[in-house]
């Protein structure tokens, strides 16, 4: 199955999930409500590169589904925090092809030609905080919400991968962070809600070059987030 049917199998994932858990409410209304949440969200993604001759390619897309605890601060319940905790895989294709030397050291280029794709993937735990603005009541789910934040998260394992018509290199790269740190927004109006993140630390470690230029670039991810009662 290619990249793009995934990404939009994906999508139709969500809304089916989202359709059979967004039945009406029962009568009972509870002046104490929380805004506990499952999330699901699904996302393109663009590298953001300070290396000139870094550019994107293909569908880039990701993933990402946990649980937010919701923590009102006030007695209308319309402001709070959230955080919680989740997983995430993405998926970043662009023409720097990565490969190891003789030397078993991880080399970068943009002028193989040579190749089908070139993929940075990785897959980890997050932990999402946010600042939590609503206009919700006890008897509506229907509301305006307005959920800055930063994502923190971890990956254990994060690879390069090539593919060429006669072959399909994939490793594990040291290159890429295994912390990183986004900052965004998760905004919308009851179902759909549009995610908003961009990378506050850089993809690759420090150190790292391009034609002796450091290696440099930061992911945007945009999608759509559904949550879950």
């Amino acid at each position: 199955m290619s990249e793009t049917r995934l990404f939009f199998l994906g999508i139709l994932t969500v809304l089916t999930v989202n359709a059979q858990t967004s039945k009406t409410n029962s009568t009972e209304i509870d002046s104490l409500y929380l805004e506990d949440q499952f999330y699901l969200v699904t996302q393109i993604g663009v590298i953001s590169s300070q290396t000139a001759p870094v550019i994107n390619q293909n569908l880039s897309y990701g993933f990402r589904s946990g649980f937010i605890k919701d923590i009102p601060l006030n007695s209308k319940r319309t402001f709070g925090i959230g955080w919680g905790i989740g997983f995430f895989t993405n998926a970043l294709y662009t023409n720097l092809v990565a490969t190891k030397n003789a030397d078993n050291v991880i080399v970068y280029s943009t002028e193989d030609l040579d190749f089908k794709r070139s993929k940075i993937g990785s897959f980890g735990v997050e932990i999402p905080v946010e600042l939590r603005f609503r206009n919700s009541t006890p008897s509506s789910y229907r509301f305006w919400r307005f959920y800055p934040g930063i994502l923190l998260r971890y990956s254990p394992y994060s690879f390069s991968r090539v593919v060429r018509n006669s072959s399909d290199l994939r490793f594990l790269n040291s290159d890429l962070r295994s912390f990183m740190v986004s900052g965004g927004v998760s905004l919308g109006f009851n179902t759909f809600n549009l995610s908003l993140y961009y990378d506050l630390n850089d993809i690759f470690k420090e150190g790292r070059v391009l034609n002796s230029d450091p290696l440099m670039g930061r992911r945007l991810e945009i999608g759509l987030i559904f949550y879950i009662l």
